[in-house]
Parts: C-alpha cells; sequence; structure tokens
C-alpha cells in the first residue's frame, strides 16, 4: 500500500503493519490499533507526511458452514476441517472456536450454512469457552444485518442439576456475539432436582450466554431463551445473560425472554461500568405482547421443604406450556410429587438482575411480563433510564405486566430515572420499592399498582426535585406512596393523584414534604396522613379533591411542622389532628383542637401533633382591612406555666376561590401574663374575603386551621 503525502487509510482485521525502506530492510514494527467491531469505521490508520510505503498483512473470517457439532479432524495441520471425506472444507462452531481460540489475535466467526430455514446447532457436550477476542456474527447467514439466524440449542445437552452446561462462555476481552438464538439449556428428561438454599446466583444452573471476566465485550441482536421466531419460550434454567466480574460491556437489541432464573444477571465486585440497553426482557420479538401459561388449583409444597426430586418431561403439559412462557420466570417450572400435588417453584426470575458492581447502565428497554421485578438492583451507584417496564400505557392488557415490582432497590445511590429520562412503570405489583439508602427517583410515571413507590426502612433518599423535568407522577394505586420505617427522605416536585390514598406515612422519622417545588396531591379519597411518626415537614404543597380529609396527623404522630400549602377546601378537614370520618368542612365547622371547641385552656391534651392548639380572634373583632394590609387580633391558649414560643400562620381564603393561600407569618412569645396578639399585615385582602391561621410550637408541632374569619 502506497500513501501520498497527507493521505489517510484505514484498514480492518489487520495482524501486522510493516514500514518498508527500499534501501534499509530493519525488523518490521507493530502499530496500535483497534480492529473493526460491529461495522464501525474504526481500524488501523496509517497517514503520511510524506510518499511512503507500508505492507499491511490482513486475516480473513472463519465461515461455519455445518451444524454438526465435530471438532477439527487434524488441529496440527492449520486448516479446519471436521470432515476430510467431505469435498472442501467442513468447519463446526464448535472447531471455528477451537482455532480462533488457538490463535493469537481478533477473529471473526460468520456463518454460510446452506439451506433457506434457520439452521441450528445442537451440542452434545458444552461449546469451548471462549478465550481469546472473537466475533462470532449470526447475521452473515443469509446476510440479516439486524436478525438472528443462527440457532443454538441445548435439547442434546446433559444438564442434569449439579452439572453446568452454558449455552456460550465468553473469558475474553472485546468479543462480539451477534445474531444467535440460544434456547432450551435445561433438563428435558430424566429426574430434576429442586433445592433451595436461599442463592440467587446458583452455580448449578445453565445460562444461554456467559460472560465471565471480560472487558469491552458487545451482545447485540441475539434471541436468548425463545423459540427461533421470539414469539414463544424455549428457556433456559439459568439466566439469558449473566455477567460474572465483568467490566465495561455492552447488551443491546437482544431479545431475552423465558429464561427461568432472569433475564440479565450481574454479579460480582468488579462487575461495573456495563451498559444494558435497548432490550426486550420478558416479551417477544415485537416487544409489545408476552406469553404466559399458568396452571390452576395446584398445592404448593409445605412450608419449609428444601428439596425435591421429580420426573421430568418434555412433553407433559405441566411442563411444555412452563417451558414456553415469555416471561423470565420466578417459577421454574410445574411438576408433581409422588403424592401427586402439583407444586412451582424457582429462582428469582427478574427480567434485570444487579446483585454486585457499581455504575451499570439499564436504559431504554422493554421489560414486561416477567414473574418477578422487573430491575432488581441489589448494588450501588447504577443508573435505570427511560425504560418501559410493565405496560406501555394504563389501557394495555395485563399480559404485559410484570408480577413483581417494576423496580426493587435494596442498594445505595442508585438513580431511578433523571430528567428527561424517566421510566415508564406501570401495571406491577409495586411501582418502586426501596430498602437501600441515599437513593434518587426523578422524571418517572408510575402507577396501577397496589403501592406505586414503596419506601421501607430506607434513608436519605430523593425523590422528584426542583425543576419540572424531575417530577414523578405516582397515580392510579391503591397508595400513591408509602413511606415506612426511614428517616430524613425528601419529596418534592411530585404529582400523586388518582388513588385511593395519596401518601401514607408510618414510622417515618424528620421526612420533608415539599419546601421548593412543592408537591401536588390531588383527586383521591385520602390524601397525606402520618401515622406513629415523629418529625417531618410538609410546606408549600398543593391539596386538591380531596374526598376525605387532606392532611391526617394521627395520634401517635407529633413534630409534624404544616405550613404555607395551599389547601382547596375538602370534603372534610384540610389538617386534622384525630381524623373521624364525619363530614363537613374544615373552616365551616365548631371544630379544633382534637374537635373539641374552643381549645383546652392550657393545652394539656394529647394526640397528633399534641393537639396543638390554633390561634382564636377575640370576640367581635373581626379582621379589618384597608386594601393594603390587614390588621388582626387574637390570642393563643397556651401553658400559663413556662414561657413558649410559636410560629403564627396567616392564610388568605378569597370569597371567590376557597383555597388557602400563605400570607406571612409573625412570632408569639406566650408569658404568664399573656398570650394575645395585635398584628399588622402589609397583604391586600378584600372585603369578604377569609383568613384562616395555624400555630406552630418550637417543637414543630402544628395546629389544625383555625375557624374561619370574614374580612371586613
Amino acid at each position: 500500500v502506497t500513501l501520498e503525502a497527507g493521505e489517510t487509510a484505514t484498514f480492518a482485521w489487520v495482524v501486522e503493519a510493516y514500514e518498508i525502506d527500499v534501501d534499509v530492510r530493519e525488523d518490521p514494527f507493530d502499530l496500535e490499533f483497534t480492529p473493526l467491531i460491529l461495522g464501525s469505521q474504526s481500524g488501523v490508520n496509517l497517514q503520511t507526511s510524506a510518499r511512503e510505503t507500508f505492507s499491511v498483512r490482513l486475516r480473513g473470517p472463519i465461515v461455519v458452514n455445518v451444524t454438526s457439532d465435530d471438532r477439527d479432524f487434524d488441529p496440527e495441520d492449520g486448516v479446519i476441517d471436521v470432515d476430510p471425506d467431505e469435498e472442501g472444507e467442513q468447519i463446526s462452531l464448535r472447531a471455528a472456536i477451537e482455532f480462533a481460540n488457538d490463535t493469537p489475535g481478533l477473529d471473526r466467526i460468520e456463518f454460510d450454512i446452506p439451506g433457506e430455514e434457520i439452521p441450528v446447532i445442537f451440542p452434545e457436550t458444552a461449546l469451548p469457552f471462549v478465550t481469546d477476542s472473537i466475533e462470532i456474527d449470526g447475521t452473515t447467514q443469509g446476510d440479516h444485518s439486524e436478525k438472528p439466524s443462527v440457532g443454538i440449542n441445548g435439547k442434546t445437552l446433559d444438564t442434569e442439576y449439579g452439572r453446568r452446561e452454558d449455552g456460550l462462555v465468553i473469558e475474553a476481552d472485546n468479543c462480539l456475539i451477534r445474531g444467535l438464538i440460544i434456547g432450551g439449556i435445561r433438563r428435558h428428561t430424566g429426574k430434576v432436582v429442586f433445592e433451595f438454599k436461599g442463592k440467587i446466583d446458583d452455580p448449578n444452573r445453565s445460562d444461554a450466554l456467559l460472560i465471565r471476566g471480560s472487558t469491552g465485550s458487545v451482545v447485540e441482536y441475539c434471541y436468548l431463551g425463545t423459540n427461533l421466531t421470539g414469539t414463544e419460550g424455549d428457556a433456559n434454567d439459568g439466566f439469558g445473560i449473566r455477567l460474572r466480574n465483568s467490566y465495561k460491556n455492552e447488551i443491546r437489541h437482544c431479545l431475552i425472554s423465558g429464561n427461568w432464573s432472569g433475564g440479565v444477571g450481574i454479579f460480582g465486585s468488579q462487575s461495573t461500568d456495563n451498559n444494558i440497553h435497548s432490550n426486550y426482557l420478558g416479551t417477544d420479538y415485537t416487544g409489545t405482547q408476552s406469553y404466559h401459561v399458568k396452571n390452576s388449583n395446584y398445592n404448593p409444597p409445605s412450608a419449609g421443604t428444601s428439596r425435591f426430586e421429580v420426573g421430568y418431561e418434555e412433553g407433559k403439559v405441566d411442563f411444555s406450556l412452563r417451558s414456553k412462557n415469555l416471561g423470565n420466570s420466578h417459577l421454574v417450572l410445574f411438576s408433581r410429587r409422588q403424592d401427586g400435588a402439583l407444586i412451582e417453584n424457582g429462582a428469582l426470575g427478574a427480567g434485570i438482575l444487579v446483585w454486585n458492581g457499581a455504575n451499570n447502565h439499564i436504559e431504554n428497554n422493554i421489560i414486561s411480563g416477567n414473574y418477578d421485578a422487573g430491575i432488581y438492583i441489589e448494588g450501588n451507584g447504577h443508573k435505570i433510564f427511560s425504560n418501559q417496564i410493565g405496560k406501555p400505557t394504563f389501557d394495555t392488557n395485563d399480559s404485559m405486566n410484570n408480577f413483581g415490582g417494576g423496580i426493587v432497590i435494596t442498594g445505595n445511590s442508585n438513580e431511578i430515572g433523571a430528567a428527561g429520562k424517566g421510566n415508564t412503570i406501570i401495571g406491577n405489583l409495586e411501582g418502586i420499592n426501596i430498602t437501600g439508602h441515599q437513593n434518587t427517583v426523578k422524571g418517572n410515571l408510575v402507577g396501577d399498582a397496589w403501592v406505586a413507590i414503596h419506601l421501607v426502612n430506607s434513608t436519605e433518599s430523593l425523590i422528584g426535585g426542583a425543576i419540572p423535568s424531575e417530577s414523578n407522577t405516582f397515580m392510579e394505586a391503591s397508595i400513591a406512596a408509602r413511606i415506612v420505617g426511614g428517616q430524613d427522605n425528601y419529596f418534592d416536585g411530585n404529582i400523586f393523584e388518582e388513588s385511593n390514598a395519596s401518601v401514607l406515612v408510618r414510622e417515618e422519622t424528620d421526612l420533608i414534604l415539599g419546601k421548593v417545588a412543592g408537591n401536588t396531591i390531588r383527586n383521591n379519597y385520602f390524601g397525606l396522613i402520618f401515622a406513629d411518626s415523629n418529625g417531618g415537614t410538609v410546606e408549600s404543597n398543593t391539596f386538591q379533591s380531596i374526598d376525605n380529609a387532606s392532611l391526617v396527623v394521627g395520634n401517635n404522630s407529633e413534630k409534624i411542622r404544616i405550613r404555607k400549602n395551599l389547601f382547596h377546601v375538602s370534603k372534610t378537614n384540610d389538617i386534622d389532628l384525630e381524623y373521624t370520618a364525619d363530614g363537613g368542612s374544615a373552616y365551616w365547622q365548631s371544630k379544633g383542637d382534637g374537635r373539641d371547641y374552643p381549645p383546652d385552656f392550657e393545652d394539656f391534651d394529647t394526640g397528633g401533633n399534641g393537639k396543638q392548639n390554633f390561634p382564636q380572634l377575640f370576640d367581635f373583632e373581626s379582621p379589618i382591612t384597608d386594601g393594603t394590609t390587614l390588621r388582626i387580633k387574637g390570642f393563643l391558649r397556651a401553658s400559663n406555666v413556662v414561657s413558649q414560643t410559636f410560629t403564627i400562620d396567616f392564610y388568605r381564603l378569597p370569597q371567590e376561590d376557597l383555597k388557602t393561600l400563605w400570607v406571612a407569618s409573625r412570632e408569639l412569645t406566650t408569658s404568664l401574663t399573656s398570650n394575645e396578639f395585635d398584628y399588622t399585615l402589609d397583604h391586600a385582602f378584600q372585603p369578604g374575603d377569609y383568613v384562616v391561621m395555624t400555630a406552630t410550637d418550637a417543637n414543630g408541632n402544628t395546629s389544625e386551621f383555625s375557624l374561619a374569619q370574614v374580612v371586613e
């Protein structure tokens, strides 16, 4: 190859490159290069500043042309041929992998197997582990650029429990697996042993594809766990893809369905910076349908049973239907004990399971129809962006549901959505379940669930944000948000709507709802309920169209600071320190401190927020406005033993639209001799408007609203 000055040439599949000097021929030198991968245009770049001549040696692909599982007849002759009696070189996939392993440098395997149907290779034993960089491109069969066109099926493998036989194992860096259909890696006849030891990462289950200790490898355009057409399952009893201690690998544009342990499993502390994007997990090849067959009227095994041995026959309805399901299965299979009882048991069955590692990216996937969680995260620092988990819309048929949670997080510092990268999580048992700490949830649409978001013993998690694109919408659930047993969690900028209960807080400490952007709680039967909680801030939120109490502080909750919220007048109380469903509106009842009016004289009673007394106006002292200010005089019943400081918040209720618009706050210090106030507020009221007040003590206990008083 001769280059003129300034010219650049790019070469792919280069083994070595040499500069040739016509006068001095020294030993050749090697150049650093990037081999061509996935059709990119990168390769060896040669550029000169003067006319120079180079010699470039290229390596051609290995072309598999038979479906047999034979080894190379003579591995020492430098030629791959599994059957020398046939004319031409007969190359099997097994022989091609063995040759590539023995030849240093990147090799490429292509396919040209005669016939119009998709060819299927039936290994009799596990294929050789890939130990040197390789590309295996099934799309070259029949020239299908983005369609899997070569099958590997485990029907002939011996996969008895305790003997692992994976479809394909990658132990080298910078590999490409493209266009393969790998299914049926499971026990088909004889005896099946179930042994449950609480191990999700079961070493005895066989995966379609195991990537172990690999960096920079890519898997794309594969079907893993389905039949040749991607329309129903052909189950592997492990994961579709398992990554173990592997770094910076990419899984994209794959259909990963029907696997009994789960779709993608990521294990090992060194499994970091992997990218799983643009895949279908638990659906058919269109990403719009899933397929479930579940026998009914079965008897589960007795509690505590940890081991079964059952006969297994592929043709029996209990099993053949089970193996065809597309959902990655929480229930390994159906079988019958000796007493004839039907049982179902199995491994986790998540669409994507991340058990260790850090900073793995899960993005733009459709994860539906799985038998447990759509995504289950045990590790830390992972990113989950722009996925469809469950149904695409609230009106889609329920075959797309994940039977467990949409996203389950037990690790820390994970990101579920971001501004402009939120997930759609519809039609799961729970939308998002978090038991880890310091996780963020932003920009997601979550609903059609028992609980849309569920925080259990979680601390310092951030749900929502200060800008609209970080807002989450939690809707159409029995409980839009359930927050239990944690501390210092922060919800801001979210929408909770069209649910039975909007937000239920139990045994939580120092929860913050609002403050900056504020949450919107609307069109629910109940609004916000605190039960058995200690400490919390509810500030700058909007409550609208609540059928029952908008905000309830139960008898065993205290130090719940409630300030600057906008309440559209509800059908019952807007702030209630002792909820009873007796109807009526907050401002028009003779109610107040525990519904005892007037408030008790020295505020010695107990209950929600200590049944903090609300402020009162003096009789015959109506608030007076001159159009720019408001003068208001009243008092607060408090202890006559000690001096206390309270924050009095004032709200305007426009006569044409009854809602609480926060106006101002003032500090009131009561003493042995005085608990009265006389304030002039610099705020425009109109005659006919109403004013209401709350009092918050130094510990953060806020009262109910005072009785509404008309402004004159």
